[in-house]
């Protein structure tokens, strides 16, 4: 993983090189190592060699160990955004491949006077299709074993490991390490934080405590307006001009610091209300199909949380799968607890499995 630059060595000895010469690293760039267990960091000069405490200067903004922890995450985060970008190049490249291999060693059989080849070349169309929907390992590229039937692993290998196991190890641990330093960083916060004794209250319309039964209520409320004005936007029969301000034409506020901490929201806030651009059962899905649809395929993922469906990510999704809605005919092919089996692109399946795998999913 990437090293931060966060000081300056000071007070070391001179080592001995190889080429033959004393070197000193005096006032050379010490840096934040990180690691993927507890202490998750260690100041360390530019070969990774951890220093003693005396050695170094950091600057003001890593001296606490908090922000240490805060900075780690964040390239740490930045680290696992970059694997997961080229694992999901990988794997497209790898259905493409595994495409082709297949309708090349079917039309070799058929060649070859192998009986039945219109359901050989179904076999084909089949098995890529499933590809394409995530039924393969990434890293497949073919079926080998040894006697006793336990798999063979071709190359690559990393060190000593196959690719197809340590890509993924190395992204799950990653992910814990995320998830071990945000609790880290969680309780130094609790710890600075005056405890205030929780209310437990029982309210009238407890049942009334979120937006749909598959749609959670954001724990972040700056997440909320802009998210519901662009359903509206989706949804409704009328839009507006670029002259007019969209939540004025929807009627609804720009902000949610009106109602957020109520237990009860005004109705234009809880669902969709007024014509839509298609008929939809707006008493079960108050916010359509596709947005309960991608909120339960999310939500079996370890790092989903009540924002996931709200953040930016999801959001861009959300709204590629309402585009697709409005274009198909038969909706009730459309299973929304089932939104793999949907017949969206290839390119909205590869930003679903991104997000999963960003939220942990394996």
């Amino acid at each position: 993983m990437p090293m931060i630059p966060a000081g300056i060595i000071k007070q070391m000895p001179h080592n001995w090189q190889d080429g033959g010469s004393w070197v000193k690293f005096n006032y050379t760039t010490a840096f934040l190592k990180l690691y993927i267990s507890a202490p998750w960091v260690r100041v360390s000069d530019s070969s990774g060699k951890p220093l003693t405490t005396g050695q170094w200067e950091l600057t003001k903004e890593y001296q606490s160990k908090k922000n240490q922890l805060v900075a780690a995450k964040a390239t740490m985060e930045q680290y696992l955004n970059d694997l997961l970008e080229q694992q999901t190049e990988i794997h497209a490249k790898m259905v493409e491949w595994r495409s082709a291999r297949r309708l090349w060693e079917s039309e070799v059989a058929i060649a070859q006077g192998a009986q039945e080849p219109d359901r050989i070349r179904e076999w084909a169309a089949q098995a890529n299709l499933s590809d394409e929907d995530g039924g393969t390992d990434t890293y497949n590229h073919s079926k080998t074993f040894s006697p006793d039937n336990s798999p063979v692993y071709l190359p690559p290998w990393v060190g000593e490991i196959p690719l197809p196991l340590y890509m993924p190890a190395k992204i799950k641990a990653i992910q814990e390490a995320i998830s071990q330093i945000s609790k880290e960083i969680d309780n130094q916060n609790r710890a600075s934080t005056p405890v205030k004794r929780p209310m437990k209250l029982r309210y009238a319309d407890d049942d009334d405590r979120y937006i749909s039964p598959t749609i959670p209520r954001p724990t972040d409320r700056e997440l909320l307006m802009t998210w519901i004005l662009e359903r509206y936007n989706a949804w409704s029969s009328k839009a507006p001009t670029r002259r007019d301000d969209p939540f004025q034409f929807y009627n609804l506020p720009e902000n949610a610091d009106g109602f957020f901490e109520k237990d009860h929201w005004p109705d234009r806030v809880r669902g969709i209300v007024g014509q839509l651009r298609i008929p939809h059962n707006t008493n079960e899905f108050p916010w359509g199909i596709p947005a309960s649809a991608l909120n339960h395929a999310l939500s079996d993922c370890p790092g989903y949380s009540n924002n996931t469906i709200y953040e930016e990510e999801a959001n861009t999704l959300l709204g590629n799968l309402e585009d697709f809605w409005f274009a198909q005919k038969n909706h009730d092919a459309l299973d929304w607890k089932r939104l793999y089996s949907w017949p969206i692109s290839a390119d909205m399946k590869k930003q679903l499995r991104t997000l999963m795998t960003k939220l942990g999913a394996t």
